[in-house]
C-alpha cells in the first residue's frame, strides 16, 4: 500500500487528533466531544460519520467568519475539533492551523504545527499547503523561506495546483529575495495546464506585464485572460481592464478600460462592480497621470446598487472603506474602534486596503496596535513620523526576512506583515 493511500492518511489524522485530545481535555459540550481520538476506528474516519462532520464544518465556518451568526472563533474551534474527531481531515487541518495562529484558542505554535506535520507526512497535499502558508506568511511565526518552498514543492509534486500558484506568487513578488518572473511563469503555467483557472488568470496577468523573457508574450497573456473570462472567471474582466488602464500588453486606454468594467457589470459581474467602486472611492492613477477621478458620490451610488447582491459581511466591509475614504483625522479613533467587529481575515484585509483608501487611518491603526505590542511609544496621531517608521520596520523584521522589509515602512510588504497583528 502506498504512503498516499486514504487509510494511511486517516491513521495520521487519528494520531494527530489523539494529541489534540490530550491538549484540550474533555469539552463542556456534548459527551461525544470527549471521546478519545485513539478510540475512533480508522475505517470510520473517512466515511461513517462524514455527513455529520461536514455539517459541523459548515457551522464552524459560519462562526469563524461571522456569516449569518455572530462571530465566535472559540465556538468555531470547538466545532472544528468535533468534526476532526468525527473523521474530517479538513477539520483536523483547521484545528492545527487555529492552534498555530491562536484563533479561538490560546496560541500553541508547536502543537499546531505538529498536528499539520503528522498529516503532511502521510502524503496529504492540503497539509503540505497549510505548512507552506504558515512558513511563508510571517503571521503565526517568523518566515521560514526554505521550509515554505519545500512544503509547496512537495504539495505541487502531489498535484496540488494551489501550491503551484503559491510558488508562482513567491517568485513573481520576490517574497524572499528579488523577483524571478520567469520562474513564476513556470509555476503558473503548471497550474494552468493542470486545469486550475486561477493559474491561467495569474499567468495571463504576468505575461501582459512583460519582462519574462521567453516564458511568454503579452499577446499570449491577453489571450489567456480572454479565455479565463470566457470560462466564467469574474476577476478576468478586471485583469483585462487593468491592462488597458496601465498599458500592459496593449495601448493605454482609460475609456476602454472603464467600458470593459461597465459591460461586465451589466452582465452581473460583482467583481467588476467592486473594482469601479474602489476606483471612484480611492481614485485611480498611473504615476502622476490621473486615470479615474475620485468621487465618493459615484462610489456610494454604485455600492448602494449592489446592496441586495452582497452578503451582509461584505456590505459592512465595503461600507467601512467608504466611511474611511471620507473620514477626517479627528475621527480616526471612532473608525478604528469599528475594526473589532470584523472577523480576523476581514480585519487583516481592511488594514491592507487602507493603504490605498486612507493612509492616515492605516498609520493610526499601526500606532495603536504597535503600542499594544510595546513596539511603538507615542500618541496615536495618524501621522507618519520617524518614530512610527522605526516601529513599523522593527515589527516587520521580527517575522519577515530582511529583503521583504526593505521596501519602506508603508510598502505593501510592510503593511501585509502589520495586518497579521490585527
Amino acid at each position: 500500500m502506498s504512503d498516499n493511500s486514504p487509510k494511511w492518511i486517516a491513521v495520521a489524522v487519528a494520531w494527530a487528533m489523539s494529541s489534540l485530545a490530550i491538549l484540550l481535555g474533555p469539552s463542556a459540550n456534548a459527551a461525544e466531544e470527549s471521546i478519545p481520538a485513539t478510540e475512533i476506528p480508522v475505517q470510520a474516519l473517512p466515511a461513517a460519520q462524514g455527513g455529520k462532520a461536514e455539517a459541523m464544518m459548515r457551522l464552524a465556518d459560519m462562526y469563524l467568519n461571522g456569516r449569518t451568526v455572530p462571530r465566535d472563533p472559540g465556538r468555531a474551534f470547538t466545532l472544528y475539533n468535533q468534526a476532526a474527531l468525527s473523521g474530517s481531515h479538513t477539520a483536523a487541518l483547521q484545528v492545527g492551523d487555529m492552534l498555530a495562529r491562536g484563533q479561538g484558542v490560546p496560541k500553541d505554535l508547536e502543537r499546531g504545527l505538529k498536528v499539520i506535520q503528522d498529516i503532511a507526512e502521510a502524503g496529504d497535499a492540503r497539509a503540505l499547503l497549510a505548512l507552506g502558508d504558515l512558513y511563508s506568511e510571517g503571521s503565526a511565526s517568523p518566515m521560514r523561506p526554505e521550509a515554505a518552498i519545500s512544503s509547496y514543492l512537495a504539495a505541487a509534486k502531489l498535484g496540488n495546483t494551489v501550491a503551484m500558484i503559491r510558488l508562482g506568487d513567491i517568485y513573481r513578488a520576490g517574497r524572499f529575495s528579488r523577483p524571478e518572473r520567469k520562474q513564476a511563469a513556470v509555476y503558473y503555467r503548471m497550474a494552468s495546464e493542470a486545469g486550475n483557472p486561477f493559474g491561467t488568470l495569474a499567468l495571463g496577468r504576468l505575461l501582459v506585464e512583460g519582462r519574462v523573457g521567453k516564458a511568454g508574450t503579452p499577446t499570449e497573456g491577453m489571450t489567456l485572460l480572454a479565455a479565463a473570462e470566457k470560462a466564467g472567471m469574474d476577476s478576468a474582466a478586471g485583469a483585462i481592464a487593468e491592462s488597458y488602464f496601465y498599458g500592459y500588453g496593449v495601448r493605454q486606454n482609460t475609456a476602454h478600460a472603464v467600458g470593459i468594467l461597465d459591460q461586465a457589470m451589466a452582465r452581473g459581474n460583482i467583481d467588476a462592480a467592486l473594482r469601479m467602486v474602489a476606483a471612484y472611492r480611492d481614485g485611480k492613477a498611473n504615476g502622476r497621470s490621473r486615470l479615474v477621478k475620485r468621487s465618493s458620490v459615484k462610489a456610494r451610488k454604485l455600492l448602494d446598487g449592489l446592496s441586495a447582491r452582497l452578503s451582509e459581511a461584505e456590505m459592512a466591509y465595503q461600507q467601512f472603506l467608504m466611511d474611511a475614504s471620507i473620514t477626517r483625522t479627528q475621527k480616526l479613533g471612532d473608525l478604528y474602534a469599528r475594526l473589532g467587529a470584523f472577523s480576523e481575515p476581514d480585519r487583516q484585509r481592511l488594514v491592507r486596503d487602507l493603504r490605498r483608501t486612507n493612509p492616515n487611518l492605516l498609520v493610526f491603526a499601526a500606532q495603536v496596535r504597535l503600542k499594544e505590542l510595546d513596539v511603538y511609544q507615542g500618541k496615536p496621531t495618524g501621522q507618519l513620523n520617524g518614530r512610527t517608521s522605526r516601529a513599523l520596520r522593527q515589527h516587520c523584521r521580527k517575522t519577515a526576512v530582511p529583503y521583504f522589509c526593505s521596501l519602506g515602512p508603508m510598502s505593501g510588504n510592510s503593511t501585509e506583515i502589520l495586518s497579521y497583528a490585527f
